[in-house]
């Protein structure tokens, strides 16, 4: 399990909010993080001062990320809370537990983002080109593949044509990019 960063977290100042205004404080939090909007801080202006404010939102983002990306029951999440009093660190469980869904659509949206253009989907066809303009004989199969690339809400398709090298390559790039993928993910 990847461990909580304590040292960047500002637990003393989360802990001074009341009882009675924590539950609204995390879905405000998770709202910030899945809307992009900001929790109101005239709500809690006599908790912490301004500076405080946008520390404790900052502390509970890196939370709420955290224990989104990662599924730890509830003790794991007592234990990596344990400076917070109980009664808070269940009602960040139940938030997360709540909203788990909010935050990993949240989470792979942005990390979508990250390039304008990705893929939405894909179609192909397998072709035997018997001829082409420039020989008389060709015989030998070809791939196309439709790419359905969404960008900035539209979508567009890309046809591809490729020959059985072109394919295999293909094939080995992106058996390469999953075997990353899935060395990130453990």
């Amino acid at each position: 399990m990847a461990k909580l960063p304590q040292e960047e977290l500002h637990l003393n100042l989360i802990e001074k909010c009341p009882e009675d205004k924590i539950d609204g404080l995390l879905h405000y939090s998770v709202d910030s993080l899945c809307r992009s909007c900001h929790p109101d801080y005239s709500k809690y202006s006599a908790i912490w001062t301004l500076e405080e404010w946008f520390n404790v939102l900052d502390s509970l983002k890196k939370i709420l990320i955290f224990f989104a990306k990662s599924d730890l029951s509830k003790s794991e999440v007592s234990d990596a809370l344990s400076p917070l009093p109980e009664q808070i660190i269940a009602k960040i469980f139940d938030c997360l537990t709540v909203r788990r869904s909010d935050l990993h659509a949240a989470l792979l949206q942005q990390t979508m983002s990250i390039s304008e253009a990705y893929l939405k989907d894909f179609d192909w066809k397998i072709k035997y080109a018997l001829a082409s303009d420039k020989i008389s004989c060709v015989e030998e199969p070809l791939v196309t593949l439709s790419l359905t690339v969404s960008e900035e809400g539209c979508k567009k398709t890309i046809p591809v044509e490729m020959n059985a090298e072109e394919l295999k390559s293909l094939i080995t790039s992106l058996e390469a990019a999953n075997k990353a993928v899935l060395q990130l993910k453990s």
